[in-house]
């Protein structure tokens, strides 16, 4: 049935867990549509600048986000033993690991440019990763957003499920209930009082 705002169920309700329809929905159609129109024009806005801002940043963050990989480390390594030769991994070496990744740089005869090409490509993935990530960061804050902007509008009287205690109290009060039991046990008098004919035989 339909609810027709009468407000006789939020005053029935003794827990106060009816919520009334929003005062907006009797604003005209054509002044709700424009705002609307426009709402939605500027949510599609803030979802493009949102999402490239959030990619960018996830492609510039790539590159220090890539030290984190082994790789990069190696070749950072490497680069440190080429410009600085030494027999023996100094205290800031051993910090860095870097004994460790140039000892594995010396023992597999490769040269330095085919680690420096892993880590580039490391660089490149992270880079990809990050504007991946910063993409839909700013997908998810844009829409988070936009729900703000366009939330759901009661257009009758309501019970809220968390504070509900289902006493049906506010259907004993309902004008729409009362007529619809009042219909229904007239219906059910009425089959009551017609006895079905049953046949003798003699």
């Amino acid at each position: 049935n339909e609810c027709i705002n009468c407000d006789l169920c939020r005053d029935a309700c003794p827990f106060g867990a009816i919520r009334s329809a929003d005062a907006s929905v009797e604003k005209p159609l054509e002044l709700e549509r424009s705002e609307n129109v426009r709402r939605l024009g500027m949510g599609v806005l803030l979802l493009v600048v949102l999402s490239l801002v959030g990619a960018l940043a996830g492609w510039v963050a790539g590159p220090a986000l890539s030290k984190l990989d082994s790789r990069v480390q190696q070749a950072e390594a490497i680069a440190w033993e080429v410009t600085n030769p030494s027999d023996g991994a100094s205290a800031t070496r051993a910090e860095w690991q870097r004994a460790k990744f140039v000892e594995a740089y010396r023992a597999s005869g490769q040269k330095p440019e085919f680690f420096y090409a892993a880590a580039k490509k490391a660089v490149a993935q992270f880079q990809a990763g990050g504007a991946a990530l910063g993409l839909w960061c700013g997908l998810v804050t844009a829409f988070c957003i936009m729900s703000v902007w366009f939330p759901r509008r009661r257009k009758e009287y309501e019970a809220d499920p968390g504070a509900c205690f289902a006493c049906g109290r506010c259907w004993s009060a309902c004008p729409v209930e009362i007529e619809r039991r009042a219909k229904l046990k007239g219906l059910q008098s009425t089959d009551n009082s017609v006895e079905p004919r049953s046949s003798h035989v003699s």
